[in-house]
């Protein structure tokens, strides 16, 4: 009976004397520590210890480093732990850091734009505007298909991206048509020229032409013909419109298509010409609908401006306007037809 009670003594005693340990838990910026960060847990003797770190969405390229009382700790499964605990445990966690990406500019054909780092959820700084001869800067967008504008003071930055030049061409109002065996070119601005020619149907965009010219731009050469019958089976016929003295192309347009369905040239007529301030005017075909009669001068700015109702084939219709002595260009414009003729008033 006594011995037993000194063993009973001696267990007692033991338990009596069970060391107990704190592991402290960091509080880091851009990391969760796991169970409670930034807490203090008791471990016994001889226990082990497990936690996780969790890098948040802005910090997940981090390199980090955990330690325990300065010896680096290797996870299992993102779990690190601390084994056989004879002592206080202080982790540390290093090496957290924000995510740093690139932004590529893209000029498309434009004066190079250096790229930029920034950080994530932080705004990319607007560079200094692009240049690219021949053409106006129209933004940067986020998609080769330049659908998506890019707005430098609310969209942030979460990932690498690229960001795209838009341009437009410095020729606004260039039309091109096909009038019978004449390519009709109507434009309202000075400084241009433009190539003509032709190549083989199935030549691509590279090929030399069979034959090819420049021509001189003025604002009353509105339609160039290239010869009396275009031969659409064999060839393909083109214009090139060049900014003068940039020597680059603006914009090509290739007629390569000849249909039974292309509308009559429309005819006008305006006498008497050289007129005063009146003319009489008749056109060779109905118009359904309203229609607007426009003077412009040499510069192509428009000087007269009035609107009809309804016209008949033939018809004579009297405009009266009070004009400077000059060259103009008579327009009458339809929603299906543009006829032009040019007047000089004394």
């Amino acid at each position: 009976m006594k011995f037993g009670l000194i063993i009973c003594g001696v267990l007692l005693c033991c338990i009596a004397n069970a060391e107990t340990y704190t592991v402290t838990l960091p509080t880091v910026t851009g990391a969760t520590v796991a169970p409670t960060d930034g807490s203090s847990s008791p471990v016994n003797y001889g226990d082990n210890y497990s936690f996780t770190v969790t890098l948040d969405a802005a910090y997940n390229q981090s390199t980090i480093v955990v330690k325990a009382n300065d010896e680096v700790l290797t996870p299992t499964s993102d779990v690190y732990t601390i084994l056989n605990i004879t002592e206080n445990q202080t982790i540390i966690v290093e090496g957290v850091q924000i995510n740093a990406y690139t932004v590529i500019f893209c000029s498309n054909g434009g004066s190079n734009v250096k790229s930029q780092t920034i950080d994530y959820g932080g705004l990319v700084a607007e560079p200094d505007t692009p240049t690219k001869d021949c053409y106006n800067f129209d933004g940067w967008y986020s998609d080769s298909e330049l659908t998506t504008a890019w707005d430098f003071e609310t969209n942030t930055i979460t990932s690498n991206i690229r960001l795209y030049a838009k341009w437009y061409s410095e020729i606004t109002q260039t039309k091109i048509c096909r009038k019978g065996t004449s390519i009709l070119i109507c434009e309202d601005s000075t400084g241009f020229h433009y190539i003509w020619g032709y190549m083989n149907k199935d030549d691509d965009e590279n090929a030399m032409p069979i034959k090819s010219d420049t021509t001189n731009f003025q604002y009353f050469d509105f339609y160039y013909e290239f010869q009396q019958n275009i031969d659409t089976s064999e060839y393909k016929y083109f214009v090139e419109i060049i900014y003068t003295g940039k020597n680059c192309p603006i914009r090509t347009f290739y007629i390569d298509d000849k249909t039974s369905s292309v509308p009559p040239t429309p005819n006008i007529n305006a006498y008497p010409n050289p007129t005063k301030q009146h003319l009489s005017v008749t056109l060779n075909k109905d118009i359904n609908g309203s229609y607007t009669v426009l003077l412009l001068n040499t510069f192509g700015q428009t000087v007269f401006s009035k609107q009809y109702a309804e016209y008949r084939k033939n018809e004579v219709l009297s405009v009266d306007f009070n004009l400077p002595a000059g060259i103009y260009l008579l327009a009458v414009e339809t929603k299906e037809d543009v006829f032009t003729s040019k007047v000089v008033i004394e």
